[in-house]
């Protein structure tokens, strides 16, 4: 700019390191539009030096493995437009445009990777691993100055996570540890220690000290691990040949918090309800989970593979499989009940072939049964919700433990439809046996096998 008709003035925005060396004295070419040749002003009567720049602040995030290099500088990444309009778009003593707007890091004698502009005046790298005290950063920009500054290492001690132990499904998982939001992660995924990995929804940074995303996608094995481990992933970034930023997302690279820090672990989600009311013939049955499935927008989020599977849900009732399973809401699954099934008994949801949702015991029905002892020519009731409904063909009673000595409860009736009724008239001297349970088998016409009513029930 020229203030005034005496002065002219301009931001220092390229360098070079030859410019820092003791006793460097720096001239000036001042080029007119249509002038050949530029205008120079001799470092003798210019009397410019230049002093070395540092970064404003280096951090080494040792708690992640290979360890995390965030360097913050003064001044911002060079643009094309700059570096057109400074005349060096062609080139510039044998460096690219690429070259000139790149970054390139080493800590010691260690060259770091995947260098590279998070912001206008960040830089992300990965260092391997920490090496206390720590050495030397040297950081190169565009392949014509050198930075150089010792960063602060960040440990272990630094990380805390809000809640360590006994997450589930559609959880918030917060996670403070020092500059971690300074770094940018792209995503955050929860591994375990045999190496199966999945994705943390919705990841938000919260601070340049916090992150936090939902615990969705899981694996119903994890329920099992005592600790898990979670992983950063970050975009590759690198600087093309017309000098633009781009993301290398077939070349992300990854960073993790080792299970000793995080000490993370899974707890089984429990299904808010079954709703199961059929006893022996097949019936709609529906099923609702603890947190809606998951949404399009998470799907694609995470970058999963197979992602339209992810959507399919089976279940299985006392472990024989339903059919027709659909998502009639986020919220709830409906099925079709397999023959033989009971409102008495626990259903289980799988979603998109990952996690295992099972209903707790308290979501089966009450069943009642008297008189207690039963008597031969007693009349057994039978009373349970909708137990009545639909009228069987036959009741066998039958021990607890095997199908030994089935004999039929005779002249069956349902006086209500909660209410089942037969008369004991062939009894087995087993069943007379001290600490002797019986269990019923419930038969309906064309329906194969017949319903039980487990002993510890009835």
């Amino acid at each position: 700019s020229t203030p005034s008709a005496n002065v002219l003035q301009c931001m220092l925005r390229f360098v070079s390191s030859a410019w820092l060396q003791p006793g460097a004295q720096l001239s000036a070419l001042v080029g007119y539009s249509g002038v050949t040749p530029a205008s120079r002003i001799p470092s003798n009567i210019l009397q410019v030096t230049l002093a070395p720049s540092f970064p404003v602040s280096a951090f080494m995030l040792a708690y992640l493995s290979p360890a995390v290099l965030v360097v913050e500088l003064s001044q911002s990444q060079w643009s094309v437009s700059e570096i057109v309009e400074a005349g060096l778009g062609g080139g510039f003593d044998g460096l690219s445009l690429s070259d000139i707007r790149g970054v390139r890091a080493w800590l010691g004698n260690e060259t770091c990777a995947g260098c590279g502009y998070i912001t206008a005046t960040r830089i992300r790298c990965l260092c391997g691993s920490p090496m206390l005290p720590s050495p030397t950063l040297t950081l190169e920009i565009g392949k014509l100055v050198n930075l150089t500054s010792v960063p602060t290492v960040l440990p272990a001690s630094s990380v805390t996570v809000a809640r360590a132990t006994g997450y589930t499904w559609g959880d918030s998982l917060v996670v403070t540890a020092s500059h971690i939001g300074s770094a940018t992660p792209l995503s955050f995924n929860i591994s375990s220690a045999n190496g199966l990995t999945m994705p943390c929804a919705n990841l938000t940074v919260v601070s340049i000290h916090q992150v936090a995303c939902d615990v969705r996608f899981l694996l119903g094995t994890w329920n099992a691990f005592s600790s898990l481990g979670l992983t950063l992933v970050f975009t590759n970034q690198g600087v093309g040949t017309d000098g633009v930023v781009h993301i290398n997302s077939g070349s992300l690279m990854r960073a993790s918090l080792d299970t000793s820090i995080i000490q993370l672990r899974i707890n089984p989600a429990n299904m808010t309800s079954q709703l199961v009311r059929t006893w022996g013939r097949p019936a709609s049955v529906s099923f609702t989970l603890p947190q809606p499935m998951w949404t399009p927008g998470e799907v694609a989020g995470v970058n999963l593979a197979n992602s339209s599977a992810l959507y399919i849900a089976r279940a299985w009732i006392s472990s024989v499989p339903c059919t027709g399973c659909t998502f009639t809401s986020s919220y709830e699954v409906t099925c079709t009940s397999p023959p033989g099934a009971t409102p008495l008994q626990l259903a289980t949801v799988e979603l998109g072939g990952l996690f295992n949702v099972t209903a707790p015991q308290a979501q089966t029905v009450a069943l009642t049964a008297a008189p207690i002892p039963l008597r031969w020519n007693d009349v057994l009731t039978i009373t349970a919700p909708s137990i009545g409904v639909v009228t069987p063909v036959s009741i066998n009673i039958t021990t607890g433990t095997a199908l030994l000595a089935t004999l039929p409860c005779v002249n069956l009736s349902t006086p209500s439809a909660n209410v089942l009724q037969c008369m004991l008239r062939f009894v087995s001297s087993a069943w007379l046996q001290p600490g002797a349970q019986l269990s019923a088998l419930v038969g309906y016409s064309g329906v194969t096998p017949a319903s039980r009513i487990p002993s510890n029930i009835l």
